[in-house]
C-alpha cells in the first residue's frame, strides 16, 4: 500500500477495519449455526461461563474508563457523521459478500462427499468453522480450521476424514485463489506511479497518528488481563496485550524508519544495553541446549518473551514520540483509570459475597487475583499504578485518588506479603529522595492502609495478620526453589546453568504444577551467570544513581526511581522479571529526553486550539 501513497499506520488501520467487520459478520454466524444445530445457546457454569462473563465485562468496563479518563478520546475516535455510518455499511455489506461464496464453498464440498446431508445443515457448521477459522490464533486458519470443521460438521452427520477433507480442500483453495490473484496484481503494484497516492478522507476518518496513541493505550489496559485457555487437560497463561504490543513494536520500528531520524533517548546507550540482553541470553539458551536440550519453556517463555517485553518497551515509547509532553501522562491515566476499575469490581464482590455469603467460581474465597489470574502478579500491577500516581502527580486529581484508595484496598485483600512490603517501601522512598511533596503521598499511603484494613475489618473475617501468617507450605516451596538455583548458580558461575535450567529438573509444587525460581535475581544468577546478572543490573544501578540526584524536582526522574523500587522489592522474594507492565511504562519514561516537561493533554490541546485561532485571525 506504500505504492499507492499509504502510510504504514492507514495501511494498518484499513486491514483492522476489514478484520473487525469480518468477525462481526462470522461471530453473528457461527451464533445462528450453533442455535440451528443444537437448538439452543446457553452458558455453562461448569466449564468457566462465569470467568468468561466477568472477563467480558471487566475488559469492556477497563477500556472504556481508561480511554475516557485518560483524556486522548478527541485524539482516538473518528469523527461520526453520515459518511461514516455510510462506510461502515458497505463494510459490513461486502464483508458478508466475501463470506457468501466461502459458504457456498463448503457446501458444494461436503455434499459432494456425502450428498444425504441436507444443505441448512452443512449451512449451520460452515458458519462456525468459518468463524472459528478467523479467530487470529492460528496461520491462516490452519489447525483451527481442521478441528472445528470435525467437531461441528461431524455434529451433522458428516465423518471425521470426510470432514478433515473438506477443511484442507477448503485451505488449500483459498490459498490458490490468493496467491493467483497476488500474481495477477503484482506487476500493477511493481509499475504504478509511485507518486500517484490515494484520494484523502480526513474529513471523515482519523488522522494516522492516532494508531501511536491509541495502541499503546490499549497495551496498557489489556496488559491486565491475563487468560488460561484451555489445552487437553493443562491450561496456558495467555495475555490479551502482548498481540497489541508486538504491534506497537513494529509500528515503532517503522516510524523511527521512515523518519530516518536518530531517536532520542533519555539515556545514550539504550539500544546497546537491550542488544547486549539479547547476547547474553542467546549464550544461556545455547548453554542450556548442550545441558539438557532445547525445551519449549526456554525458548519460547523466557528467550523469546524477551523480545515481547522489548516490544512493550517500544509501545510504551511509541506514545511519547508522537506525544512528547503529554505522552506519559496519558498512559498513565489510562492504565490507573482501568486497574482502579478493575480492582473497584473485584472489591464489591468480595463485599457482596461476604454479606451474602454467595458461592460463586470467579470471586476468589483467599485472596484477590484481579484479572491478573495471581495475587502476587496483581499486587504488583498495584504497585505500579501507585508509582504512577505518585511520580507524575497524578493524586491531585480526585478521580484518580479515589482509583489509589481502592486500589490500596485492593493491594491488602490480595495478602500478597512481598506486595504490601513492597507497598511500605514504596511510600518513603519519595521522603528519602526528598522529592516535592513527598509527604503528600506517603500521608496518603497511610490513609489508605487504614481504609483498606478497616474495610476488611468491616467484612467480618479473619483479622489480616492472620490471613498475612506465612504458609509453611509456601515457606517451604519458595525456599526449595532459591536454594535449587543457588546451587545452579554455584555450579556454574560464569556463563549459569542455561534457561530453563530450573524448570527441566521438574519440580513440582504441592498443587502439582512446574515451579520456577521465586527470586528474579537468584534467576538470573541461575541461568545467566555472572555475567548475565551484571549486563541486567549495571544499568538499573546506572539509572538509579543518575535519576535520584534529579528526582526532587524531576516528575519523570522520581517516576522513574519508583518504578525501579517495585520491581526490586518485588523481585527479591518473587520472580516479577517478565511482568509487562514494569517495561510498558519503563519504554515510555526512557524515551522523555533530560529537560522535556511534561504538560496534560488538556494543557496541549487548549495551547493548540488557541494557536488554530491566531492563524486563523487575518
Amino acid at each position: 500500500m506504500s505504492r499507492l501513497g499509504s502510510s504504514i499506520s492507514s495501511a494498518v488501520l484499513v486491514t483492522a477495519n476489514e478484520r473487525i467487520t469480518a468477525a462481526m459478520i462470522s461471530l453473528v454466524g457461527a451464533g445462528g449455526g450453533a442455535f440451528i444445530i443444537f437448538g439452543h445457546i446457553y452458558f455453562n457454569r461448569d466449564a468457566g461461563a462465569d470467568a468468561l462473563l466477568k472477563l467480558a465485562v471487566v475488559g469492556i468496563l477497563a477500556l472504556c474508563v481508561g480511554t475516557w479518563l485518560s483524556g486522548a478520546t478527541p485524539l482516538i475516535l473518528p469523527k461520526l457523521n453520515i459518511r461514516t455510518a455510510r462506510l461502515w455499511a458497505v463494510s459490513l455489506v461486502l464483508s458478508l459478500g466475501v463470506q457468501i461464496p466461502m459458504v457456498a464453498a463448503y457446501i458444494i464440498a461436503a455434499k459432494s462427499l456425502s450428498p444425504e446431508l441436507p444443505v441448512f445443515s452443512i449451512l449451520a457448521a460452515a458458519l462456525i468453522v468459518m468463524f472459528a477459522a478467523s479467530v487470529p490464533i492460528s496461520l491462516a486458519g490452519w489447525g483451527i480450521r481442521e478441528l472445528s470443521a470435525v467437531a461441528a460438521l461431524g455434529a451433522v452427520g458428516l465423518t471425521s476424514a470426510k470432514a478433515l477433507v473438506v477443511a484442507v480442500l477448503i485451505g488449500l483453495s483459498s490459498m490458490i485463489v490468493a496467491a493467483v490473484g497476488a500474481a495477477a496484481t503484482l506487476p500493477f503494484l511493481m509499475f504504478r506511479d509511485q507518486h500517484q497516492s490515494l484520494r484523502p478522507s480526513t474529513n471523515y476518518w482519523p488522522q494516522p497518528g492516532m494508531l501511536f496513541v491509541a495502541v499503546p493505550i490499549l497495551t496498557a489496559v489489556a496488559a491486565l488481563f491475563n487468560v488460561h485457555l484451555p489445552v487437553k487437560e493443562n491450561f496456558i497463561n495467555v495475555n490479551l496485550a502482548d498481540p497489541v504490543a508486538l504491534l506497537g513494536g513494529a509500528l515503532f520500528l517503522t516510524q523511527r524508519a521512515s523518519l530516518k531520524v536518530r531517536a532520542r533517548w533519555r539515556y545514550r546507550h539504550v539500544v546497546a544495553a537491550a542488544l547486549t540482553a539479547v547476547v547474553v541470553l542467546t549464550i544461556s539458551l545455547v548453554v542450556g541446549a548442550d545441558r539438557f536440550g532445547l525445551t519449549a519453556w526456554a525458548l519460547t517463555n523466557r528467550y523469546l518473551g524477551w523480545f515481547v517485553l522489548m516490544a512493550y518497551a517500544a509501545t510504551g515509547a511509541l506514545i511519547v514520540r508522537e506525544l512528547p509532553n503529554s505522552g506519559p501522562n496519558i498512559l498513565a491515566k489510562a492504565y490507573i483509570a482501568a486497574l482502579g476499575g478493575v480492582a473497584a469490581i473485584e472489591v464489591f464482590l468480595v463485599g457482596f459475597s461476604s454479606f451474602h455469603k454467595l458461592s460463586i467460581e470467579f470471586i476468589a474465597p483467599n485472596a484477590l487475583q484481579g484479572m491478573a489470574q495471581n495475587r502476587n502478579a496483581f499486587a504488583f500491577q498495584i504497585l505500579i499504578a501507585m508509582a504512577l500516581l505518585m511520580g507524575l502527580r497524578l493524586y491531585r486529581d480526585r478521580v484518580f485518588a479515589v482509583a489509589a484508595a481502592i486500589a490500596a484496598t485492593a493491594l491488602v485483600l490480595t495478602f500478597s506479603r512481598s506486595g504490601l512490603i513492597a507497598f511500605c517501601v514504596l511510600a518513603i522512598v519519595p521522603l528519602l529522595v526528598r522529592a516535592r511533596h513527598g509527604w503528600a503521598f506517603s500521608l496518603g499511603a497511610l490513609i489508605c492502609i487504614v481504609f483498606a484494613f478497616s474495610f476488611f475489618r468491616l467484612l467480618g473475617e479473619a483479622t489480616v495478620i492472620s490471613q498475612l501468617v506465612i504458609d509453611p507450605r509456601n515457606l517451604s516451596e519458595r525456599m526449595l526453589t532459591i536454594q535449587g538455583g543457588a546451587y545452579l548458580f554455584f555450579e556454574n558461575p560464569i556463563f549459569g546453568a542455561g534457561l530453563g535450567a530450573f524448570r527441566n529438573e521438574g519440580h513440582l509444587s504441592f498443587e502439582g504444577q512446574p515451579l520456577v525460581i521465586h527470586s528474579s535475581f537468584v534467576w538470573l544468577l541461575a541461568e545467566t551467570g555472572l555475567i548475565g546478572f551484571v549486563v541486567f543490573l549495571f544499568p538499573v544501578a546506572y539509572v538509579l544513581k543518575r535519576e535520584i540526584s534529579t528526582a526532587r524536582t524531576d516528575r519523570v526522574s522520581l517516576t522513574i526511581v519508583l518504578l525501579l523500587t517495585v520491581m526490586t522489592v518485588m523481585g527479591l522474594p518473587a520472580d516479577m522479571f517478565y511482568q509487562r507492565t514494569f517495561w510498558l511504562f519503563i519504554g515510555a519514561l526512557v524515551a522523555v529526553p533530560t529537560g522535556v516537561g511534561l504538560l496534560d493533554v488538556r494543557t496541549i490541546t487548549r495551547v493548540k486550539s488557541i494557536g488554530r485561532k491566531r492563524d486563523e485571525e487575518p
